[in-house]
């Protein structure tokens, strides 16, 4: 019995001393965090959406997003309606090395964490970790916006313009499709078609009608004409852009496990498993070069009690769980 508990206290510490070296190490990997602010918003919501980040004023870089920066992808594409004249959602960003785009929102109810994670890779983002939040609930409409301005200012580099228009039109056509199919179905239906499109090289309008009607049939939804044309007017522009599949296969493969996973009511491998699955994939994640999902930074520091009871919380990440300490799965890992 003695040994048992010696070998438990041993293994946590290993995993604590594990854990911590690999956060320093990815630190050091990431590039420089980047904050948008809504211009709309009064202080005391700044300031709760500063609480939520776990950051302050003196210690994050911050930019200002206005109505006439979301404009600028947005008219032409959404309603007036869905465009609004305030700016209240706020944008996160993270460059990383390596992982994928990895997204967590907080009460934006017209889009969710995988709208936006499949959006961003259409504007050219490989790899970040990316917090999309507002104080209290909006639609979510202009948080991309937010998402480039804080990416371009964190790594230095410009986003390419046209990805960036073809991602906000992206956006809206997912958000108006998940009116009528629900938001799972349509992120799936839309990201799904997008991969086959990249990955495959599609490029003439009969074989992207064709996929379409395939990915359609696959989520056991019927499009209107209207729908499929904007569709395929919107894949004919992703099909010439120099998308460099092998760089987002991951992140739209992940995309897909997550609607899949919505849609059939799987539980995530991380509830299902047992003692041994645990430790398994707790290592396997930190060592593994195909596994990347560990390097979460900035996903895993929100305070969603900041936001209050009623705050709308949701991420591509279905095993991010902050009211939970490090040590405390740890200590749930070995009872």
């Amino acid at each position: 019995m003695k040994i048992r508990k010696y070998i438990k206290s041993l293994t946590t510490l290993s995993l604590i001393t594990i854990f911590l070296l690999s956060n320093t190490l990815f630190c050091f990997a990431d590039s420089s965090k980047v904050l948008t602010l809504g211009e709309n918003l009064n202080d005391k919501q700044k300031s709760k959406v500063l609480q939520y980040l776990g950051v302050s004023e003196d210690n994050i870089d911050i930019i200002l997003v206005n109505n006439k920066d979301e404009r600028k992808y947005l008219e032409g594409v959404a309603t007036e309606e869905q465009i609004g004249h305030r700016t209240l959602s706020c944008a996160y960003i993270e460059p990383t090395e390596e992982g994928g785009v990895n997204v967590k929102i907080a009460n934006l109810d017209w889009v969710t964490a995988d709208m936006i994670s499949s959006t961003l890779i259409t504007s050219g983002v490989e790899n970040a970790n990316v917090i999309a939040v507002a104080p209290f609930t909006v639609s979510g409409t202009g948080a991309l916006t937010g998402c480039f301005k804080a990416f371009e200012k964190a790594t230095g580099k410009q986003l390419d313009e046209e990805k960036k228009e073809i991602a906000t039109e992206e956006l809206v056509i997912t958000g108006d499709l998940g009116e009528k199919i629900g938001q799972e179905k349509a992120t799936g239906v839309v990201n799904d078609i997008k991969k086959e499109v990249i990955k495959e090289k599609v490029s003439e309008s009969e074989k992207i009608n064709k996929v379409i009607d395939e990915v359609a049939a696959k989520y056991e939804v019927s499009l209107t004409p209207e729908q499929k044309t904007s569709l395929a007017n919107m894949m004919l522009k992703v099909s010439n852009q120099n998308y460099d599949y092998s760089k987002i296969e991951d992140s739209l493969n992940k995309v897909t496990t997550n609607v899949n996973q919505v849609l059939n009511k799987v539980s995530t491998e991380f509830e299902k498993s047992g003692l041994w699955d645990s430790i398994k994939a707790f290592f396997s994640g930190l060592f593994s070069k195909d596994n990347k999902e560990n390097n979460l930074g900035i996903l895993n520091s929100t305070n969603d009690n900041a936001l209050g009871d009623n705050a709308k919380v949701d991420s591509t990440e279905n095993n991010i769980d902050n009211n939970e300490t490090f040590l405390d799965k740890v200590k749930n890992i070995f009872k």
